[in-house]
């Protein structure tokens, strides 16, 4: 591989030029993005490549333990430059960890080849390589995943996009994957509304990007880019023949000829429509309509696709007016179900030559599009999409066809075949491979809760109407909810079936404050956890509360018990220290939840997931449980065919400290005096309200 000189090159205040390694890992990620699987010996075993892959694990942990000691937070760097800074520290345990990165990648592709069976069709072979990347991603050596060394990398990576222009949202969004983010690190940063000196994600954090919420009452419709027509005005639609066509349940859409709007109903004839994000300027309502700039530009394009170029966008085909904009939203997502075409607008994506197909890739997984609420349900509801670049419409085939070319299966040493390039799609996201497939599906509660993680909607209250179209969700139940709180408790009982494993993951919304609902998210954009461990089973969602279709684990405290606030962080409490009596364990509760207010509460019982003891054998980390009360803890439980009912009170976590006390002898938590009591622990049904 070439590398251009001044990549190597940095420009010192006093503008002389010294050389720096500061690019060396985006070097060795660009170098290994690009890489082909290397042959190995024909000879080789299935079960050679397992011990292969073990052997990769214990390589990696001995590097992750070199480098970083986990009690003293020196190992590596113990005899180096103590002028050092934590950054540059960084920086090399990023190049270590880059270079590294691509072993266990090497193997597990090598051992996926055996099972991908190439008599399969077009679409299967997808859904495979998607499962396989899937597994990857989600299975990386438990070393790195929860090492310092991959934190570091994690670190270097982001803090280095967030100075070239990304939003830092998006930068800890993309920085799982040593290989993706090193090549989005290369790339540059697409900007919307950047001025000199104002950076448009200045307000941004790590967990929420707010650059694209707008304001209703401070926004302002934009013209086209291309429009430099001082005198450029704005038309609108007959809001009468709309209010007509949505007051017997049709569909308005816009036929623009001779200067003038037209609207027809969509039973009439085809039309295509417009999915896009109120950040690039297009959002208004039919009563102030959109300059004719913008009209032209849409029209053009739908003249291509259908006879008269009728075509639907909400900012023509939505009034402000309430009752007539409630039932426009009720017709949206059967809008999209009958639109011919849906062409994307965005501002990020259109700035995208066609070619090459990465960077196309990367400005559509990375656009604001693909961060709304809204856009979800647009995307899978569509027959065909098409996004629009700086010089053409691409159509979704095309990527597909790349996808698929990229996925051809090639020959190795090894006798069998792996995908051409299986590093490509490692910048993908869920939402864009199962759009790949392009097939009608029905989607889950936790098929939604999976594809609307990382994405924000200005109107809290839109979440649940912007998704009920993909979950068969009556949208009019919703919409006679006054707030988001309301619309939540009426989605969740119209859903009904809910992973059980829901109740101990809270999200960063909170729960809702309705009794027989103190258990629920107040916002599902950030429960991706919650898709996980689909062997703890389904509840039943009623008015009353949720009930559990397995038994989960509930601990029994001898009396009630409060967590102290901690001095040094007021949101986080703790500890107390929980006995198990029948095997010495000992578990360590710590409480972390801003929704308390300043009031301790006390509780006398706490649930979790089911097997929750394997699993800390497992998880070097706290396990998320649920502080709950019982209104009769010393009835007998383990062999009630009936659920234990029980109040929600607040998140917590637990940690197993049984083998580290023994083992140095002292607790980590002596100086907090943890409280210490002994637990009974069942398993029975929940019923949590």
């Amino acid at each position: 591989m070439r590398i251009p000189e001044d990549v190597l090159l940095s420009r010192q205040p006093d503008d002389s030029f010294v050389l720096t390694s500061k690019k060396i890992s985006l070097l060795i990620s660009s170098w290994l993005f690009g890489s082909a699987t290397p042959a190995v010996e024909s000879t080789l075993t299935l079960e050679q490549l397992d011990h292969s892959s073990e052997m990769v694990d214990w390589a990696l942990a001995a590097v992750n333990e070199a480098v970083v000691d986990y009690r003293h937070g020196r190992g590596f760097f113990r005899n180096m430059d103590p002028a050092l800074t934590s950054h540059e520290m960084n920086d090399i345990a990023c190049s270590l960890n880059t270079f590294f990165s691509w072993l266990p990648s090497i193997v597990k592709r090598l051992r996926a080849s055996f099972t991908l069976d190439m008599a399969k069709s077009r679409a299967e072979q997808r859904a495979a390589i998607r499962n396989i990347l899937r597994a990857e991603s989600e299975t990386p050596p438990i070393p790195l995943l929860y090492g310092m060394l991959h934190g570091a990398t994690w670190e270097a990576y982001e803090r280095r996009l967030v100075a070239a222009g990304w939003c830092p949202y998006t930068a800890n969004l993309l920085s799982f994957d040593p290989q993706a983010i090193g090549f989005v690190s290369i790339a540059d940063p697409f900007f919307r509304n950047s001025s000199e000196g104002v950076w448009e994600h200045a307000q941004c954090t790590r967990t929420a990007c707010v650059a694209y919420n707008r304001d209703p009452d401070d926004y302002k419709t934009q013209h086209a880019p291309s429009c430099s027509d001082p005198s450029c005005s704005f038309l609108c639609p007959s809001l009468a023949r709309i209010s007509e066509l949505l007051s017997v349940g049709e569909i308005p859409v816009i036929v623009y000829s001779d200067g003038a709007l037209t609207v027809r109903g969509a039973a009439d004839g085809p039309f295509i429509a417009i999915s896009h994000v109120w950040a690039d300027g297009l959002g208004s309502i039919a009563e102030d309509g959109l300059p004719i700039c913008q009209i032209t530009r849409i029209a053009q394009y739908a003249r291509d696709f259908v006879p008269d170029g009728a075509f639907w966008i909400d900012s023509l085909c939505v009034p402000g007016v309430k009752e007539m904009r409630k039932q426009a939203i009720h017709l949206m997502a059967d809008t999209y179900r009958r639109a011919e075409k849906v062409i994307v607008f965005d501002a990020g994506i259109r700035a995208s030559p066609t070619a090459p197909l990465r960077e196309v890739l990367l400005r559509i997984t990375t656009s604001s599009w693909m961060q709304r609420v809204w856009t979800l349900q647009e995307a899978f509801l569509a027959r065909d999409i098409y996004f629009e670049l700086s010089d053409r419409l691409l159509p979704i085939q095309h990527l597909v066809d790349v996808y698929d070319s990229a996925a051809e299966p090639v020959d190795c040493a090894l006798g069998t075949t792996v995908p051409r390039d299986f590093a490509l799609f490692s910048c993908l996201t869920e939402t864009l491979m199962l759009m790949f497939e392009r097939t009608t599906r029905t989607f889950t509660f936790r098929d939604i809760v999976t594809l609307l993680d990382n994405r924000a909607t200005s109107k809290p209250e839109d979440e649940t109407v912007a998704i009920a179209g993909l979950l068969g969700v009556d949208v009019a139940k919703l919409l006679a909810e006054p707030d988001a709180d309301g619309r939540m408790r009426a989605f969740l009982l119209e859903v009904r079936t809910l992973p059980a494993s829901i109740i101990v993951h809270a999200g960063r919304a909170g729960r809702l404050p309705q009794p027989g609902f103190r258990w629920a998210p107040r916002a599902l954009t950030a429960l991706s956890v919650v898709v996980s461990g689909e062997q703890f089973g389904t509840a039943e969602c009623t008015p009353e509360g949720l009930t559990t279709d397995r038994k989960f684990s509930l601990i029994v405290l001898p009396e009630p018990v409060t967590l102290k606030r901690m001095d040094a962080a007021k949101d986080v409490l703790g500890p107390i220290s929980v006995v198990n009596p029948s095997s010495g364990a000992t578990y360590v509760i710590m409480g972390h939840d801003s929704m308390l207010g300043d009031e301790s509460v006390p509780f006398n019982a706490l649930v979790t997931v089911p097997g929750f003891l394997e699993l800390l054998k497992h998880t070097p980390s706290m396990l998320p449980i649920v502080a709950v009360w019982l209104a009769t803890p010393h009835a007998g439980m383990s062999w009630s065919r009936e659920p234990v009912e029980c109040q929600y009170l607040f998140n917590a976590g637990l940690s197993d400290m049984t083998s580290f006390m023994p083992t140095h002898g002292i607790s980590p938590l002596d100086d907090d005096a943890p409280t210490v009591v002994q637990g009974r622990f069942d398993s029975v049904r929940i019923k949590i309200t």
